[in-house]
């Protein structure tokens, strides 16, 4: 498992996401048309959406998509998989304090949907070796 982030890192990958411009949701990074709420909850109209076949959205009108899951989930930016990552620290026999200390680079860190993150569909595959 990875190491926990520190709170300056969240607030870090928070602040450089993108927003709907009224503010009210950030636009997840794997997926333009996925919207999650800042607040964490739904307003009344959002939650009397029609569900995607699986469960996992509610579906807007104008092809807006709402995780039903209202929390973002800190997604690794491509390249930065938490295995690369892991298997990085093995190699180069990195302490625990240098991993934390890597892990907590907001840089490597995008704002997801909850699905999209768990499906792992977003990451650049492994090298064949």
């Amino acid at each position: 498992m990875a190491p926990l982030h520190q709170v300056g890192t969240r607030q870090a990958v928070e602040a450089a996401a993108r927003k709907t411009p009224d503010g009210k949701y950030y636009v997840s990074a794997t997926d333009e048309n996925v919207l999650i709420p800042v607040s964490k909850q739904y307003e009344d109209a959002i939650l009397n959406l029609p569900k995607s076949a699986d469960g996992k959205y509610y579906l807007g009108a104008d092809g807006a998509r709402y995780p039903v899951d209202p929390t973002y989930h800190l997604g690794h930016v491509g390249g930065q998989e938490w295995w690369r990552i892991r298997d990085t620290a093995i190699q180069q026999h990195w302490t625990r304090q240098q991993l934390i200390e890597y892990c907590n680079r907001p840089e490597l860190y995008q704002l997801e949907d909850a699905p999209g993150n768990l499906s792992h569909a977003f990451e650049l595959p492994r090298e064949a070796g």
